[in-house]
């Protein structure tokens, strides 16, 4: 992700980070190169009147990907009131790592009430 002011960059407030990202900041006093933002997935800007230097262009982009996935819950709307509760994240069931993919699928049609085809009769 190429942090660089452009015209066809996404504006951070609208940016949807992605999981694995590798951000990439020009120089102060020049910009990414050609070359680097075509090797870039997607370029993003931070809104504002003026240049940011590098170290507080980071900041608020690393402040924004933590705030969007750290789990934190959504702003409220109306100043003063608190923000609403997520829910808690549900795993999946608990897996054996032991035990072979064939001994777990007789094990899930089982307690589904699935009857095992008989592969010997064809």
């Amino acid at each position: 992700m190429g942090i660089e002011i452009t015209e066809d960059a996404v504006d951070l407030p609208s940016f949807k980070h992605p999981t694995q990202a590798i951000y990439v900041l020009g120089g102060e006093r020049s910009s990414l190169s050609v070359d680097m933002l075509a090797r870039c997935d997607s370029t993003i800007k931070i809104p504002s009147k003026f240049s940011l230097n590098v170290a507080t262009a980071g900041a608020i982009v690393m402040y924004d990907r933590h705030r969007v996935l750290g789990g934190y819950p959504d702003r409220p709307l109306m100043t003063g009131t608190k923000p609403e509760v997520k829910p808690a994240h549900v795993h999946g069931g608990v897996r054996n790592r032991h035990v072979s993919k064939a001994d777990r699928a007789k094990a899930e049609a089982k307690r589904v009430g699935i009857l095992p085809r008989d592969t010997k009769s064809g």
